[in-house]
C-alpha cells in the first residue's frame, strides 16, 4: 500500500512538472533572531547570525507564476540576553510556493511554505560570575541531556534535553533583476518555529521556547534546462 501510495505521488509529480524549466537558485545573507516563550521571563534581543544554502526552482506545469521551490539551508538562530550571544546552527530543508507578481524588468515574488529544520549545535554563555571574574570558554550546546538548570534563559525549572527537530513554516518577499543567463535576487524573508526547541517543566507552569528569525538574503537563480 505504501509502495503504491507513494509510486502514485512521484507520478502525480512528475506529471505536475513535465518541461518545467528547471533553475538552480543559490543564495547567503544575514539573520536576526530570537526566542519566544510560552510564559514570561527575562527580557531577549535579537542576534545576528549566517543564513545560506541553494534550492530548486521548479515551476508547475501550465503556469508561468507559480512554482515549486525546495531548499537546503544553514541557518543561524538564538538570541541576545544580558549581552550575551546564544548560538543555535541548524540545518534547514523549507518546501516553498513562490509566486510571482511580475516577470517582466524589476521582478517581484512571494514564498510561503513548511520547513523542517535539524539543530546541528551551538554554544551559549555560562551561567554565573562574579563581576570582573574571567568568564570560562562558552559552552557547546548539549545534544540529548539534560541541561540541569542550565543555561539561565531555562528560567529556575528543571530543563528537558534539545529537541533536535523543528517543524516550522516561513514567508518571503522578493525581488529579481536580469543579471546575464540568470537572475540577481534580494529576499527578506520570516521563519515561524511551531515545535519548540526546548521547554521547562516548573511546579507551577511549563514554559516553551520557539525560534523566530528574519533573514535578508542576496542571490542568483540559473536557469538549468528542461526536466
Amino acid at each position: 500500500m505504501k509502495k503504491r501510495f507513494l509510486s502514485f505521488g512521484l507520478l502525480a509529480l512528475t506529471s505536475v512538472l513535465a518541461q518545467a524549466q528547471v533553475t538552480l537558485i543559490t543564495r547567503a545573507g544575514v539573520s536576526l533572531a530570537t526566542i519566544q516563550a510560552t510564559s514570561a521571563g527575562p527580557d531577549r534581543q535579537y542576534a545576528a547570525g549566517w543564513v545560506g544554502g541553494a534550492g530548486l526552482n521548479l515551476p508547475l506545469r501550465k503556469s508561468q507564476f507559480v512554482s515549486l521551490q525546495p531548499e537546503v539551508l544553514f541557518a543561524q538562530k538564538g538570541f541576545r540576553m544580558n549581552g550575551d550571544r546564544h548560538v543555535h546552527n541548524y540545518l534547514e530543508v523549507p518546501l516553498l510556493l513562490k509566486v510571482s507578481l511580475k516577470r517582466e524588468g524589476l521582478q517581484t515574488y512571494l514564498t510561503a511554505g513548511p520547513t523542517a529544520g535539524f539543530l546541528l549545535g551551538g554554544v551559549y554563555p555560562p551561567a554565573g560570575g562574579a563581576p570582573g571574574q574571567v568568564r570560562p570558554d562558552d559552552l557547546a550546546l548539549r545534544m540529548g541531556d539534560v541541561l540541569d538548570g542550565l543555561p539561565p534563559w531555562s528560567s529556575y525549572a528543571p530543563a528537558t534535553a534539545l529537541n533536535r527537530l523543528e517543524l516550522g513554516f516561513q514567508v518571503g518577499l522578493g525581488t529579481g533583476l536580469a543579471l546575464g543567463r540568470g537572475t540577481a535576487l534580494a529576499e527578506l524573508r520570516y521563519g515561524h518555529g511551531l515545535t519548540p526547541f526546548f521547554r521547562t517543566e516548573g511546579p507551577e507552569t511549563a514554559n516553551r521556547f520557539t525560534n523566530r528569525a528574519f533573514s535578508l538574503t542576496l542571490g542568483y537563480a540559473l536557469p538549468l534546462g528542461r526536466m
